[in-house]
Formats: C-alpha cells, structure tokens, sequence
C-alpha cells in the first residue's frame, strides 16, 4: 500500500516512513505534524513508561492511522505551539476526539485535573465556608477570573461550563 500525501514534494525532501509492512512517501519526516503522530503511536504501546495513563485503561488510535497519510488527512498539519489533544481522556485517538490545541488547553483536560469530578466535587468549584456558598474561579490568560458565587454545587458547575464552552475548555 503506497499512499500518498496530498503535499508537494521536492527531490530533497521526500522521506521514506516505515510503517507496518509498507513505505510511505509523504515528505514529512521530521515535521512537527509527524512528530506528534509518533508520539500519540508511542502512547499506545505497552512498553510506554506511562502506559497505564494509555495502553492499561485501553487507550488506543483508530486502525488507519497507522498510516502517518490517514492521520495527516483527517488532523491536517499541526498548528505552531500546539499539541494533540483527546477531546475524551477515556476514549482512544480518532478524527473525532481529537483536535489539535495549546499545551495550556492539553493540561486542563488531564486526567490528573479532571480526577476531582470521580469523588463528588466539580473542578473550579470550591464550597466557601465562611459564607456558606460556592464560588467558581478559573485560570484564564494567565490570571484568575472570579466568575461569582452560588448556592449549590450545579449551580457553579453550569456557570464554569458557560465560561469553559465560550472560551474553549472541557466542560465539567
């Protein structure tokens, strides 16, 4: 299967990516696009140092894109500074639940970040005792936003996910 990328190639810059039992020619060996492909590839192999962040919880990349073309066709070329991310930690790699987004964004979609919601309490949302309400806070161009105060829980988590849907964070 020889596959090619809808890029144009010089005699200089064409490569020649392995991949399982085929070549391919897309000229885009050593890019940031391939880089990031490689390393989502990486993430799904159960001898990655982390894989129970990946392969142990079943994380794993849809079948054609083991083919750099097939992933290069669905995501297009990586954007400057950005990062593949998965929309849904707890799905695999596809076209769709992946974007391509800043490493502030990619952070905030951690696991890690996200594990708060699994014992009863929503991100961004923290009980005031003094005044016996909740408050939402969020980390937004680099300072922190006040969004206001509320009497139940669900209360601030609808306000934090009309700040995140408008802004571009996960919802909670």
């Amino acid at each position: 299967m020889n596959l090619q990328c809808p890029l144009t190639e010089t005699d200089g810059d064409i490569c020649m990516a392995r991949a399982k039992h085929s070549k391919e020619r897309h000229g885009m060996h050593g890019t940031r696009t391939y880089q990031r492909w490689e390393d989502m590839k990486g993430r799904c192999q159960p001898a990655y140092r982390r894989a129970d962040r990946y392969y142990n919880r079943g994380i794993g990349f849809q079948s054609d894109w083991e083919y750099f073309s097939n992933f290069f066709a669905d995501m297009g070329e990586c954007p400057e500074g950005c990062e593949l991310d998965r929309v849904d930690n707890d799905k695999g790699y596809s076209k769709e639940n992946c974007r391509w987004t800043s490493r502030s964004m990619n952070m905030r979609n951690r696991t890690e970040t996200n594990k708060r919601q699994k014992i009863g309490t929503v991100q961004n949302v923290f009980w005031n005792r003094h005044r016996k309400k909740f408050q939402v806070h969020v980390s937004h161009e680099g300072k922190r936003k006040y969004l206001g105060q509320f009497q139940t829980e669900e209360e601030g988590r609808q306000a934090y996910n009309a700040f995140a849907k408008q802004h571009g964070y996960p919802l909670r």
